[in-house]
């Protein structure tokens, strides 16, 4: 055999292997049970960790309670699997702080608490395909 289609080979493989080019786009909205966005996510975050792998992918949370899942650079997706998601609220205000004044109070949580760790969220998602439209439904804070 040829060296260097061995070598192509054995690259091709090893790429469809671990995944590589085969990441899918993730986009969703965090919503409440009656469909309502939660706006104020604003500026917090979703993370998907991977159940079967050391893998994570992360966005922020825009002023709609949208987002869009990348790994390492933003656009470039996420590779399938099943996940566990973790949603984490806005981090407070610091800029006061810093500047030697007393720091606002930070924002209430809009959504219940366990959100915030792959142990209690209880959100799984599995990736199989590009996904534009995936509501993550949540439970408000108090309830």
């Amino acid at each position: 055999m040829n060296r260097h289609l061995f070598i192509c080979l054995v690259l091709c493989l090893t790429s469809a292997a671990v995944g590589c080019g085969s990441n899918y786009t993730v986009k969703g909205q965090i919503v409440f049970p009656d469909g309502s966005p939660v706006k104020d996510l604003k500026g917090g975050g979703v993370a998907f960790e991977s159940v079967e792998t050391n893998y994570s992918a992360i966005s922020s949370i825009d002023s709609d309670a949208r987002f869009e899942l990348y790994s390492i650079k933003v656009g470039d997706g996420v590779r399938p699997g099943k996940y566990r998601v973790v949603i984490t609220p806005p981090a407070p205000d610091t800029r006061d702080a810093e500047a030697g004044k007393k720091p606002p109070p930070p924002p209430p949580n809009p959504i219940q608490t366990k959100y915030s760790s792959v142990e209690t969220s209880g959100l799984e998602v599995v990736v199989d395909k590009s996904m534009t439209d995936l509501k993550l439904t949540v439970e408000p804070a108090g309830k």
